[in-house]
C-alpha cells in the first residue's frame, strides 16, 4: 500500500533541491572560502550586492549567524539595538545576543496600531531618552523585519520602508532590514530589491526558504560593515571550507526559483479563503499578503501542540508558534490543490472542536 503523503506546512525551509540544482553544483574549484578562495562563493557575494544596490556581501550558514554578526558589526558590548518586541530577532535570538555579543535589544511595541511598524516618534523617543547620560546604553542600529514573521508574513511598506530611513539618516544610525522572506514581499508588490536597497545601510536574506536551496543566507552593504561582519563570522565559527558546493546551489536557487514564491504567496492566500470559514481564526485576508498564515485557537480552546498533533494525524503538519497559534507555512513542496485539501482538513478539525467547546 501506498504511504500518504506529508503536507509540511510547518515553514518553507522544509524545501529541498530539485533535480537541476544538485546536477549544477560545483566541484570544479573547490577553493576555499576561509582563505577567499572560493570563486563561486565570492561571484554569488557580489552578485546579490548588485541585486540590492550594495558594495559588498557575504555569505554565512544560516540566517541566525547573518543576524547575529550584523548586529555584532554595528555595536560594541553595553550598545543597543532598536527594534519591534515581535520581531525574529526579540522573539528568538534575545538570548545569544545578549551572551555572544553582548548587545542589549531595545524594543518598540505601538499597541495602538498593532500592525508590526516601527512608529517614527517612538523612535526618536527611544533614542534621544538612550543618549541623555554617558552610563546608559546607546542605540547603534534601527533594525527591521520584512516580512514579519510573527504578523503572518506581513510587509514592511517601501514608503513606511523610506520615511525610517530618512529618520535614521538624521539620527545618524544605521537601519537594518532582516530580509529572510524579503523576495517574497519583492515579487507580491513588484518593488525592485535595489528600491529596498538603497532604503536601508545593509540587508540579509535566506536561500534555504522558497528558494530552496540547501542552507544558506548572505548579508549585504558597504564594504567596510562587511569587513567587520566578515570577522565577526570567522569569530562565531562560520568560516567555511569547500563552500562553492552548497552556494553554487544557492546561485542556482537565485536565479532560477524567485519566480516560485509568487505561487508560495498564491497557495497561502488560498488557504487564508478557506480559512475564514471559521471567525475563531479571526483571519484577515487583507492582511495575508505573502505566504504565511497565523491560526489564533484560543477560542476554539486548545493549545497549538494539541491541534498540531490532532492535524498530524491526517499526515499535515503546521508549527506551534506559540500556546494559542500555530503557523503555516506554504513553499514549493506542497502543491495547490494538496494546500486546499490541508485546509478543508483544518476546517474539519476546527468545526468538530468547535462542537466540544459548546458542548
Amino acid at each position: 500500500m501506498r504511504k500518504k503523503r506529508i503536507l509540511d506546512l510547518r515553514s518553507d525551509t522544509i524545501t529541498t533541491p530539485d533535480k537541476k540544482m544538485v546536477e549544477i553544483t560545483s566541484f570544479g574549484t573547490m577553493g576555499d572560502e576561509f582563505y577567499d578562495e572560493a570563486s563561486c562563493t565570492t561571484s554569488l557575494e557580489n552578485y546579490c550586492a548588485e541585486m540590492f544596490g550594495k558594495e559588498k556581501g557575504l555569505f554565512l550558514p544560516s540566517g541566525m549567524m547573518a543576524n547575529l554578526v550584523a548586529a555584532k558589526a554595528y555595536t560594541n558590548e553595553g550598545d543597543s539595538i532598536l527594534t519591534h518586541s515581535d520581531y525574529y530577532i526579540n522573539y528568538f535570538q534575545s538570548k545569544p545576543l545578549i551572551k555572544y555579543c553582548g548587545i542589549n535589544i531595545c524594543t518598540v511595541n505601538d499597541n495602538k496600531a498593532n500592525n508590526g511598524l516601527l512608529d517614527l516618534s517612538l523612535v526618536s523617543e527611544n533614542i534621544n531618552t538612550h543618549r541623555c547620560y554617558q552610563l546608559s546604553s546607546e542605540i547603534k542600529t534601527i533594525w527591521i523585519e520584512n516580512t514579519i514573521n510573527s504578523l503572518s508574513g506581513k510587509i514592511y511598506p517601501i514608503n513606511d520602508v523610506k520615511k525610517l530611513y530618512k529618520l535614521c539618516k538624521s539620527k545618524n544610525i544605521p537601519l537594518h532590514i532582516d530580509g529572510a522572506r524579503i523576495l517574497n514581499a519583492c515579487v507580491a508588490k513588484d518593488v525592485s530589491q535595489k528600491e529596498y536597497g538603497k532604503n536601508c545601510d545593509s540587508l540579509s536574506f535566506s536561500f534555504s526558504k522558497g528558494l530552496s536551496a540547501p542552507f544558506g543566507s548572505v548579508l549585504v552593504g558597504n564594504k567596510d560593515f562587511i569587513k567587520k561582519a566578515k570577522l565577526h563570522k570567522k569569530e562565531f565559527g562560520g568560516g567555511l571550507h569547500q563552500s562553492d558546493v552548497i552556494s553554487s546551489m544557492c546561485f542556482y536557487a537565485l536565479k532560477n526559483n524567485i519566480k516560485h514564491l509568487k505561487d508560495d504567496n498564491k497557495k497561502a492566500l488560498k488557504i487564508a479563503e478557506i480559512l475564514q470559514e471559521i471567525k475563531e481564526f479571526k483571519i484577515i485576508i487583507s492582511n495575508i499578503e505573502t505566504n504565511i498564515i497565523m491560526l489564533d485557537l484560543k477560542e476554539l480552546n486548545v493549545d497549538s501542540t494539541k491541534f498540531n498533533d490532532m492535524l498530524s494525524k491526517n499526515n499535515i503538519l503546521l508549527y506551534p508558534w506559540n500556546k494559542y497559534v500555530s503557523r503555516i507555512v506554504t513553499s514549493s513542496k506542497v502543491e495547490m490543490n494538496e494546500a486546499i485539501f490541508a485546509a478543508e482538513q483544518i476546517v474539519k478539525l476546527a468545526k468538530s472542536l468547535r462542537n466540544k467547546v459548546l458542548k
